[in-house]
Parts: structure tokens; C-alpha cells; sequence
């Protein structure tokens, strides 16, 4: 009798260990809120023009209560949909969207709590389930989820996912990044109309509204691109800052309309940007910036990283450099209109450089200090 493969069930203890951060943990439910959306699009819209509504997903941690809730009013889940869903490593039947690998679900879920439920009806079902997941109890081998189901009206449809007894905790300076990291996440879907996220009942909207560089003859410094590689399209643009800043600046990697790396912790490609091992602040550093498509790409599964293949990454950064040469060097170059000497900007990106030297440990070691 040869040997077969398993996985115990206590493998989820172990999801609280994940190297996740909130702001993408968080993102694995919206991910599976608007994939919800996006695949009934034609049939949902038609429903909410009807009842007055626009699709949302809402973000609420209510620390009194040691809860944190995420609602959609997505198409919702059918029982069969749902019981696919809490199957383990069991991807969706069209893995063309943005809930690819069948594991955000129940990783983040238990990376958030030890116990978390569902309620969800399907638009047309006339009845809502619930399920009840104890990570304990699920781990010690009862895999039972206490599921419970009532009537409701069929022109309902949503998900309410709740999470209780948490691992994590939630202070302002975390919720204050969780909401500047999803509103650059869902960028693309919030700037198009087609998402409206909350953060309990602040709306989250991503502030794109950006000053190019503008040319003697009028134009502005931004172009769009599109090439090849590995078989797989690119595209995107990139431009020149007027006014830069380093939270501003970078490429934006966005990969089926949702952000994977961006502001203020966007990708910057060693070609076009310099090294990066300091956090170069120089004026390309401040100045560059731009968006890319890379939607056949593979990701990680936490959808943090794009993971590349062979010399995809090489490759692209070569045709970045050759596309963007010229605004590099006008990047570099750029000063004061009226030639009375080094803009603010430049001034600052000179200090910071200085100070970044200065307290280098290769700038220390140099130095011999003798006691009087």
C-alpha cells in the first residue's frame, strides 16, 4: 500500500503565525467581496439600481466588543458556494479574478481570531446561512461548523463575516495605515465608481490628484507603455512630479485592477530608481512615478508581492529604463524655474542624503575617537 497525502486539521493553528500584515489580511475579504461582484456584475446591478443601493464592502472593529466585522452586499453565497468556500486549498472553478488559491478566506480569518461566522444568502436563494468556525475545535478534529439557515426574502444578498477573540490588536496608528493601505489597494475600483469602501462610516478613497512637470512647449511629463514579456502583456504609464515627495513616488504594481505594491511603499525598480538599501530620497527618488499592469503575472499567496519568473523582472526593468531614460535624467536635473539655484525639494533630497551618510555605519567606522 503505497503513501498518500494529508493534511491534519490542527495545520490552522498555525495560520495565526502567517507573516500577514492587517491592511492585507483585510484585503482577502474584499478581494472576495468585490470577485463577488465582478463575476454577477450584469445581474447584481440591475438589482441595486432597483433598491436604491451601490455595491460596498465595510470594514468595523468594535474594540468594546472585541469584534471585527466585514459586510458586503455582494451577490452573496449559495449553500453550495459556501461549502466550496470553506474547504481548504479549494481554488473557485475561474481563477481569472482575484480569489485565486481557495486559502484567504480561512488563513486570514484565523490569523485575525479563534473563532469567527458567516451569514450569507445568495441574490434569488430564499434562505441565509450561517456557519460557526472555532479554530480550537475545528483543530482538535470536530469538523462540525454548527450550521444554521432561516428564511429570507430571494432579492437579499449579502456576507457578514464576524471575528471574535482576536490575535491582533488594533490601535489608531494601525487603523490609520489599514485605511491608507486599502484605499490605495482599491484605488482602480473606488476612483471608477465601482466600489464604495468604508471604514465603519468614513468612506476610503485614494487622493490620486497628481501635478506632472510641464515642458517648455506645454506638454506634461507622462506617457503611457505597452510591451511584452515572457509572453505576457505590460502596461501602464509613468510620469514627472511638479511637486514630488517620496510617499508620492514609485510605480504602482496593480495586477487585475487591485494594487499589489503602491504608496507609500511603491515599487521602484533599481534601472530607473538606484539602489534602495537606504531608502534613496534623492530627486528621482521624489519625482518619478507612475502605474503598472501586470494582470497574467503570478502572485504570492498573500497577494503582497508579484513573484517572477526566469528574468521577468530583469526584463521589465530594462524596458522601463528605456522607455523612461529621458525623464530620469529630467528628473534628476530638475530645478527652480527662474535658475535662482536648487528648488526646496532638491534642498531637502541633498540634507536627507548628507544625514543618511553621516549616520552610516561605514561613514562611523572611519572615524577614530580618542578620549581627552
Amino acid at each position: 500500500m503505497g503513501i498518500s497525502a494529508s493534511i491534519r486539521p490542527d495545520t490552522i493553528r498555525n495560520y495565526k503565525r502567517l507573516n500577514y500584515e492587517v491592511w492585507f489580511a483585510l484585503a482577502e475579504f474584499v478581494d472576495n467581496s468585490t470577485q463577488s461582484y465582478f463575476s454577477n456584475r450584469s445581474e447584481l446591478d440591475e438589482t441595486l439600481e432597483a433598491q436604491g443601493e451601490h455595491i460596498f464592502v465595510r470594514v468595523v472593529h468594535d474594540k468594546d466588543a472585541g469584534l471585527l466585522r466585514i459586510s458586503d452586499n455582494a451577490f452573496g453565497m449559495s449553500h453550495d458556494v459556501l461549502e466550496g468556500a470553506l474547504i481548504h486549498g479549494n481554488p473557485p472553478s475561474n481563477t481569472s479574478g482575484r480569489n485565486e488559491f481557495g486559502m484567504g478566506l480561512k488563513t486570514a480569518a484565523c490569523w485575525f481570531g479563534n473563532r469567527w461566522t458567516i451569514r450569507t444568502t445568495a441574490l434569488g436563494d430564499a434562505n441565509e446561512y450561517q456557519i460557526e468556525y472555532d479554530v480550537e475545535r475545528v483543530a482538535s478534529g470536530d469538523l462540525d461548523l454548527r450550521e444554521t439557515s432561516r428564511a429570507v426574502s430571494p432579492t437579499a444578498h449579502y456576507t457578514v463575516l464576524e471575528i471574535f477573540d482576536l490575535n491582533r490588536s488594533f490601535g489608531p496608528r494601525t487603523i490609520g495605515k489599514s485605511k491608507d493601505y486599502l484605499s490605495s489597494i482599491y484605488r482602480v475600483d473606488t476612483r471608477s465608481g465601482d466600489l464604495q469602501l468604508y471604514w465603519g462610516d468614513d468612506l476610503l478613497t485614494y487622493e490620486d490628484t497628481l501635478e506632472f512637470l510641464t515642458a517648455a512647449d506645454g506638454s506634461i511629463f507622462k506617457k503611457d507603455f505597452h510591451f511584452d514579456v515572457n509572453g505576457k502583456p505590460v502596461h501602464g504609464w509613468g510620469g514627472i512630479l511638479e511637486a514630488g515627495g517620496r510617499p508620492k513616488a514609485g510605480f504602482a504594481i496593480i495586477r487585475r485592477n487591485r494594487v499589489i505594491q503602491g504608496q507609500p511603499s511603491a515599487w521602484r525598480p533599481q534601472g530607473l530608481f538606484g539602489l534602495q538599501e537606504l531608502g534613496s530620497n534623492n530627486l528621482v527618488n521624489q519625482r518619478l512615478v507612475g502605474e503598472i499592469h501586470l494582470d497574467e503575472f503570478l502572485v504570492s499567496q498573500q497577494k503582497d508581492a508579484i513573484q517572477w519568473m526566469g528574468d521577468e523582472e530583469t526584463d521589465i526593468e530594462r524596458l522601463l529604463l528605456e522607455t523612461f531614460k529621458e525623464y530620469r535624467q529630467t528628473a534628476a536635473n530638475r530645478r527652480k524655474r527662474d535658475g535662482s539655484g536648487p528648488s526646496a525639494v532638491a534642498t531637502a533630497a541633498a540634507l536627507d542624503n548628507v544625514a543618511a551618510a553621516i549616520g552610516s555605519a561605514s561613514f562611523i567606522d572611519d572615524y577614530v575617537l580618542t578620549d581627552v
